[in-house]
């Protein structure tokens, strides 16, 4: 019988609009979980749009790489082909004068060592510089 009543009771409550504690706390904690949910979604949808910045950053960054690798080549090529051709003017008038002064080998022996740590070919390693060596060094 006194379940009876509950529910008539209870029944009752509910056809007058009346809410209960215990239905007012679960109707706050759903609208909380809703509002949680919402900002989750936002949240989510964010961190995808950062990580696409982030990647587009990436790429960006890795095609700079490639314009400065590809610039620096050809730097490299250009100074190879300056250097390149101070020493071969420099060894042809040595060469025909067959002296020197010690500040002019010491110019032209930093000229071939820069141009072979760029990466110079063997000419200059195994026929300039040899032949430089048998060049007088003559006072100033």
């Amino acid at each position: 019988m006194a379940v009876f009543l509950i529910q008539k009771f209870d029944w009752i409550i509910e056809r007058l609009g009346i809410k209960s504690k215990r239905q007012m706390d679960e109707e706050k904690q759903n609208a909380d979980i809703n509002v949680l949910k919402e900002h989750a979604k936002k949240t989510d949808e964010n961190i995808d749009k950062i990580l696409h910045s982030i990647n587009d950053l990436k790429q960006s960054i890795g095609d700079v790489g490639t314009q400065v690798s590809s610039l620096q080549t050809r730097i490299d090529e250009n100074e190879m082909c300056k250097l390149s051709d101070r020493i071969t003017q420099n060894y042809q008038y040595y060469k025909g004068k067959g002296q020197w002064t010690e500040m002019e080998k010491w110019a032209f022996d930093n000229l071939c060592q820069s141009y072979l740590r760029a990466g110079g070919n063997s000419f200059v390693k195994n026929i300039v510089i040899p032949k430089s060596k048998d060049w007088e060094v003559v006072d100033e």
